[in-house]
Order: C-alpha cells, then structure tokens, then sequence
C-alpha cells in the first residue's frame, strides 16, 4: 500500500476529527509533480511552510490546554477525601491520558507524513531541502514532543499511586464481606485498566528508551545470497530533524531473535550518497542468517559529528515489521538500543 493512502486510512480511524489539522499530503505530493521547476518549487516550499505552522499552531495549542487542565486534575488529587472522590478522579485521568495518546499519535502521523515528503522533494529534485524558514524555532516544532512525553509520565505516575491507593483502601476496609468483595472487584477492575492503558501508552515505543549494552557483541554473518540460510531483510532508518545537517560517522546495526540467530552489518554509513542526513529517510537491503520475530536492536556509532535517529523499521521474511523509536543521540563507541527477547520467550 503506497504511502498516501496508509495516511489517510490512519488518519481516518484514529483521529477523523483532526483530519483538517493534519499534513495535506496529496496536496504536496501535486506541488511536486508539476512541470515547471520555479513554480514547483517555491509552491512546495510555500505550501509546506504553511503547512507546518498550520500543524504546530495545532499541537501546540492542544499541548498547552492539556498542560492547563492537568494542572486542575493535580489540583483536585491535593483536595481528595474519599474513595468516592477517587474512583470518579481515577476515571477521569484515564480518560485525560487518551487525549495525551491521541496527541502523541497526531505528532507521529504528521512527523511521518513530513519526514516522507521532504524525501519524495530530495528524490525528485536532487536537493536537499532547506528549513531554513523555521530557524530559530527549533524547540516550538511540533515534532519536538518532550513536553508532552513528561505530561505523559507524571499522568501515568499519578495514576498508578491511584490505583495502588485504591487497592489499599479496599483491603483494609471490608468489615461486610460483601461491600468487601465489591470493592475489591472495582479496585481490581481499576489495576486491569490502569494496566491496559500502561500497554497502549508503550505502544508509543517498543521500549520507552533505549540503553547502552557494554556486553554486546555482534557475530560476524554471511553474505553468500546463494545460502539457503541466509535471508534479506529491510531496513529504513529515519533521522530526526533535529539532528547534525549530515553525519560522517561510521554506523553499524545488528538485530536478531531470541533464539541465538542475529544479522550484523559493520557498516551501512555511505557519505558519499549522503546517508543520514538531517530529516531523511534511508533504506537498507542487509543480508544475514533467517531470524524468527525479531525482538532487540542496536544502532554503534564511530565519530565525532554525532547522529541523532527518529526511528528505525525493520521488515523480514519469517517475522512481523517492528519498529524501534529512538528519537535521541547515539553515544560514540557503545552499542546502544533495545532488547525486548525477555518478552517473546514468556509468550
């Protein structure tokens, strides 16, 4: 499915009443297929900048009321007297933390459609395109979300005291055995909640941030595409827009499952294509030994420049397509990611 569509689709199921707020990209995707070069280009750059603040004045101001009423629901967790109170004030942070979701989406979706149409321009017209109009303004794109991820935690962290609160109350008060066993059904109902909306929130990132692991060490695979045992995999690797302009740094990648076999590339850097540069896209074709569901990743990087990846999606034969967000700088010198195998040997 080409990538407009998929737009529009999500866009339809998750969020159609913010359809209007999001990147018009067909509109931009038109821009770039007109015939005159000046026209084409002034008009994509123009309709992209309005684009872009009609999508940050968006989030930002979405961010900025729900920071305001947060405060209000912090407000009234100071004041609470009763379990009556905070069963009502549980259910209404739940479905504050929806909205905070909904948002984090919003940002995604809109930082993706972004990202793939400034790499349909540089492909079309062989240049890198210039942010230049937006200078200055760095930490007010929406795509930078740090705001909301910390709203995000502090929700989640009052809403776990909650329900641990909760659970306490309803232990300790149960002189009728039946009042007992109601609340300790609504208390329990409160933990699956709470748990379910811990699962979606981290559906935001397979794990909320990666880690250095200093005991990794990647295996040398075959590249012989005539081995039985060897397949290919693809991976596209997206660098935020707040990174470097380019990178000259030396990247490797290793990923694998969680019964030993792992694929390793020493290198896919490439300067003289230019490889990672800031708001791109780059995709791989890496060959190594056949993976069942690939559960952990790690991103070594050998320079001074430094790198800076939004995220990295990786497609195989024998396993489902899983993306790892990392969204931040990659240390010089450690292999530095995700495991999550711990997950797939419970299953």
């Amino acid at each position: 499915m080409k990538f407009g569509k998929s737009f529009r689709i999500k866009i339809s199921i998750i969020m159609p009443q913010w359809e209007g707020e999001c990147i018009s990209y067909k509109d931009l995707k038109k821009q770039l297929n007109l015939g005159d070069p000046f026209s084409r280009d002034e008009g994509f750059r123009q309709l992209l900048k309005n684009e872009l603040e009609k999508i940050n004045d968006f989030f930002l101001r979405k961010e900025g009321e729900y920071m305001n009423k947060f405060q209000e629901l912090k407000g009234v967790v100071a004041d609470i007297n009763s379990s009556e109170d905070t069963t009502q004030l549980t259910k209404d942070l739940l479905q504050f933390h929806n909205k905070l979701v909904l948002l984090l989406h919003y940002n995604v979706l809109n930082c993706d459609g972004f990202l793939k149409i400034i790499k349909k321009h540089r492909k079309k017209t062989g240049q890198l395109f210039s942010l230049s109009f937006m200078e200055g303004d760095d930490e007010q794109l929406f795509f930078i979300a740090n705001s909301l991820n910390e709203l995000l935690a502090e929700c989640e962290e009052i809403l776990r005291q909650m329900v641990i609160g909760i659970s306490s109350v309803h232990l300790y008060n149960h002189t009728d055995p039946y009042r007992f066993r109601r609340k300790m059904m609504k208390a329990v109902c409160f933990v699956l909640l709470f748990a379910l909306i811990s699962i979606s929130s981290q559906a935001r990132s397979i794990i909320p941030k990666p880690k250095p692991n200093p005991n990794f060490k990647p295996k040398a695979n075959s590249t012989n595409h005539q081995n039985a045992r060897t397949c290919s995999f693809t991976v596209e690797i997206t660098t935020s827009c707040s990174s470097v302009q380019y990178t000259r740094d030396q990247i490797s990648i290793s990923f694998g499952d969680a019964y030993g076999n792992q694929v390793y590339a020493p290198r896919i850097d490439d300067p003289s294509v230019g490889t990672f540069e800031r708001c791109s896209g780059d995709t791989f074709e890496i060959y190594g030994p056949c993976t069942y569901q690939i559960c952990y990743l790690y991103l070594y990087r050998s320079g001074y420049d430094g790198w800076k990846p939004e995220r990295v999606d990786v497609y195989g034969y024998n396993t489902r397509a899983v993306s790892f967000y990392y969204n931040v700088w990659i240390p010089a010198g450690i292999w530095y990611g995700f495991d999550y195998c711990s997950y797939y040997a419970m299953r």
